[in-house]
């Protein structure tokens, strides 16, 4: 797979409303798709993020936390 296609997703934690989010970035930190968690937590890949909320995370990123 090219390097500018591979994406990885991580757990974020909104500071302020606790909500944790999928978020799925490309190598490059380009936000290609998130999703809220379910809990209790699950594997990363159950997970399908889409580009619905990713105005809201950009706007967002300073009250993101990564867990």
């Amino acid at each position: 797979m090219r390097r500018e296609k591979q994406t990885t997703k991580a757990f974020y934690k909104h500071s302020e409303t606790d909500q944790v989010l999928v978020i799925e970035r490309r190598c490059d930190g380009a936000i290609v798709g998130s999703c809220p968690a379910t809990e209790p937590l699950k594997n990363l890949d159950s997970y399908q993020c889409s580009l619905d909320a990713n105005l809201w995370i950009q706007e967002s990123s300073d009250r993101l936390e990564l867990m």
